[in-house]
């Protein structure tokens, strides 16, 4: 079981933006690659492999990108 890719935003209330004299603000995190549950041991088929080196034994990239958006 995989936890690929999760995208959460909170876009504040336009009341509350207003007084900001703002047109719109939002807050995100995007999470990739967050959790993999398995009991199997072998190559993980979504790994590349290449025929130099074996990268099928570096896991996958764990990202968390945080950020805000905002409208004038």
């Amino acid at each position: 079981m995989r936890l690929r890719n999760v995208n959460l935003t909170y876009t504040f209330p336009k009341d509350l933006i207003s007084k900001l004299k703002l047109q719109g603000a939002s807050v995100f995190v995007n999470g990739d690659n967050l959790l993999v549950l398995t009991k199997y041991e072998g190559n993980d088929p979504e790994q590349g492999f290449s025929g130099v080196t074996n990268t099928s034994l570096v896991p996958n990239v764990r990202t968390l990108t945080f950020g805000l958006n905002i409208s004038f």
